[in-house]
């Protein structure tokens, strides 16, 4: 026969020691971000939805959206790491720092070379 428990005894609850605990306004921030680095891409399609089709266009535009949402979103990163909102290894933030510079290039000589010629 197993021993039951009695109706008033009630799990015993682990604290949780590393959660970070986010006001509303804190979760509205981090919504905010994201909203405001996939809002250049969302424009750039809308753009290209009314205008005619033209590859060169689509390509330049497609790449211009990309390029503004990851700039956005490795700073947003960079600044809630600072604000300590999220818990990133050094490495991690070396590696994101890396990739940051490693994308200003290539994108930045495409629409440069779209733009000038």
């Amino acid at each position: 026969m197993t021993p039951s428990k009695a109706p008033q005894d009630k799990p015993q609850r682990i604290p949780i020691q590393s959660a970070v605990v986010m006001s509303p306004w804190e979760r509205g921030t981090a919504i905010g971000l994201l909203t405001f680095g996939a809002a250049p891409m969302v424009i750039a399609w809308i753009r290209l939805f009314t205008m005619p089709f033209d590859m060169k266009t689509w390509v330049a535009l497609s790449i211009l959206g990309l390029y503004t949402f990851a700039s956005i979103e490795t700073i947003s990163l960079i600044l809630l790491k600072g604000f300590r909102r999220i818990d990133l290894s050094d490495t991690v933030m070396h590696w994101l720092g890396g990739m940051a510079l490693a994308e200003v290039g290539p994108m930045a000589w495409y629409i440069v070379k779209r733009i000038i010629a």
